[in-house]
């Protein structure tokens, strides 16, 4: 809601909720629409924690070069920028279509750029993005984190005398992405199942060292008596 009596149209947010919800939507649906890339799982908030990826490992991709085309495109933008740069060097301020023009520039020639990455179909099935919002208000997504319960298992190394044949790699299925909104479950994803409550027995090196505390506990018991 505004406030008249402001005149730096100030005003207050009157239904913070609905803007929540409506964020969270709108997030969701670009969540849904990567889900076609193939990733493994989609992680969806307005804002992440600082060290969100911590733990994770981060893919190592290919920056997608540009095309004859966009090649050409990027030249002559390049070619215009300067050009008006020289023109208006000794002008104290820039005419409003000059100035736009140059932003307008700009921002072509940021987004190429901003190359896409590439990434190999086998990291892309058992990897996973961060979607959300930056600090000016665009769509955030970071991808390509392996979780280490997804990481491939470790092939042994092949010895001179084993003499089995290579298997030839499988197809990579197609898989649809689980999204979890704000970190909660999503519907599409299944439920953790309850942990087991059955008393395990300890492990022996754990028996050993508790023996060990308790050993040496003991002495010190017994030369505190002696004192």
């Amino acid at each position: 809601m505004g406030d008249l009596f402001q005149h730096d149209d100030g005003g207050w947010l009157q239904d913070p909720a609905l803007l929540d919800r409506l964020v969270a939507e709108k997030l969701e649906t670009e969540a849904e629409a990567l889900r076609d890339e193939g990733w493994k799982w989609i992680a969806v908030a307005t804002d992440f924690p600082y060290g969100h990826s911590a733990g994770l490992r981060c893919l190592v991709g290919e920056t997608t070069e540009l095309t004859e085309e966009e090649a050409a495109s990027f030249k002559a933008l390049r070619a215009e920028y300067e050009t008006l740069e020289a023109e208006h060097a000794g002008a104290d301020d820039l005419p409003e279509a000059v100035d736009q023009r140059l932003a307008e520039i700009e921002t072509a020639m940021a987004a190429f750029e901003n190359r896409p990455i590439r990434f190999d179909p086998a990291d892309i099935a058992r990897a996973g993005i961060f979607v959300s919002i930056d600090s000016d208000g665009a769509l955030r997504v970071e991808r390509g984190f392996v979780r280490p319960e997804d990481e491939a298992p470790v092939e042994p190394v092949p010895t001179e005398a084993d003499d089995t044949p290579e298997s030839t790699s499988p197809e990579i299925p197609v898989q649809r992405a689980v999204i979890t909104i704000g970190g909660a479950l999503s519907a599409s994803e299944p439920e953790a199942s309850e942990e087991d409550d059955t008393i395990r027995p300890l492990s022996d090196r754990l028996v050993t060292e508790l023996t060990a505390h308790r050993t040496l506990a003991l002495r010190d018991g017994v030369a505190n008596d002696r004192r």
